[in-house]
């Protein structure tokens, strides 16, 4: 919250600020509270600047969803820097972020370039991003060992426009993630016929790399609506295979009123060593019983509203504000695997706006 409102407080009237809140809950106990801040300059006619800065305060863990891993029900800080020089039809970047958790800190810098082709109708994007996590679970209530983790990604994108109301983009990311990898808040009682006891936890693979490939569309409509389809394929040589299908439905009720409707659906194959059931032998080599791993298939459909508070931000008469908008979302989400079901009622409700 500092960092936040000593952003707010050294901006200029040149500078541009938006400050947006999220509140975000479900039906199995979790609350997050994240104010995030972001200021943008221009440095020069070609040369902008941008510094972004997040808070999360979650009052409890949150249940692993479609293989990402669950938030830390702990506070967490972000903040991260941004340089992005325009020229003709081509841009180039920089990123800088830091994160830090109780458990969990981690640094990325980033850089891409993007060029227009075809009078802007046909744009390339190629980045690359590089992740150092430094990982200290605290399993006992003392400090434990710190583990390292290095992550390299490289993401390449073809944009088409095609006639005036559809826009085309396919993906490909490829992803090389070596270091501890393992979930070390999982572990399980393993019972042996010959009566013995041990606490089971879990032992992944050093080195994991991650190929996935993407297409989605976004079509407009007479109705003053859009439709935006997404499919994603993802493959790993840990044995994992998912795909993803989402639609969304977005339709202007009004001038200031923005109602969407969701459906997403993701299927998942088990990693080659995962298994709910263990013996002596598989001690000796990688094994894991985090779910998030297992085979799983899980739905989420929902609803949202955003609302432009433009006649409030007027009657107001808060001159210094650019915009003022809201919005908030229910979503019910279904996640299966082979024995048992996890249901979940999620909402969120946000406030935005622009100094």
């Amino acid at each position: 919250m500092q960092l936040i409102a000593l952003a707010i407080a050294a901006a200029s009237a040149d500078e541009r600020v938006l400050v947006t809140g999220h509140l975000y809950t479900d039906s199995v106990g979790t609350l997050v509270v994240s104010p995030i801040a972001r200021v943008e300059s221009d440095l020069t006619d070609e040369v902008s600047i941008s510094g972004r800065f997040l808070v999360n305060r979650v009052t409890a863990a949150s249940r692993t969803i479609d293989g990402v891993s669950a938030a830390s029900p702990e506070n967490r800080g972000m903040g991260g820097v941004s340089l992005l020089r325009e020229r003709n039809a081509g841009r180039v970047s920089g990123l800088f972020e830091r994160s830090v958790e109780a458990d969990y800190r981690s640094t990325t810098v980033g850089a891409g370039v993007s060029q227009d082709f075809a009078a802007r109708c046909t744009t390339v994007d190629l980045y690359w991003w590089h992740g150092f996590d430094e990982i200290s679970p605290n399993l006992t209530g003392q400090p434990e060992e710190v583990y390292d983790k290095n992550t390299d990604s490289l993401r390449l994108t073809l944009t088409q426009v095609i006639g005036r109301g559809t826009l085309m983009s396919a993906t490909y990311d490829v992803t090389n993630v070596r270091g501890y990898q393992q979930n070390a808040y999982y572990s399980d009682v393993i019972s042996y016929a010959e009566g013995a006891v041990i606490t089971l936890e879990d032992s992944a693979p050093d080195r994991r790399t991650r190929h996935a490939v993407a297409a989605r569309m976004a079509q407009w409509l007479p109705t003053r609506g859009a439709l935006h389809p997404r499919v994603r394929l993802y493959a790993d040589d840990w044995g994992v295979r998912s795909i993803t299908g989402d639609l969304s439905y977005a339709q202007h009720i009004r001038e200031s009123m923005i109602f969407t409707l969701r459906y997403r659906r993701y299927q998942q194959t088990a990693a080659w060593f995962y298994s709910d059931t263990y013996t002596t032998a598989d001690l000796a080599s990688e094994h894991s019983l985090d779910t998030k791993l297992d085979a799983l298939d899980s739905q989420l459909g929902g609803v949202g509203i955003s609302l432009d508070l433009e006649a409030l931000r007027k009657a107001l008469r808060a001159e210094r504000l650019v915009s003022l908008s809201t919005y908030g979302s229910y979503d019910r989400y279904f996640q299966r695997h082979d024995d048992w079901t996890f249901v979940a009622n999620m909402g969120q409700l946000g406030l935005a706006t622009v100094f």
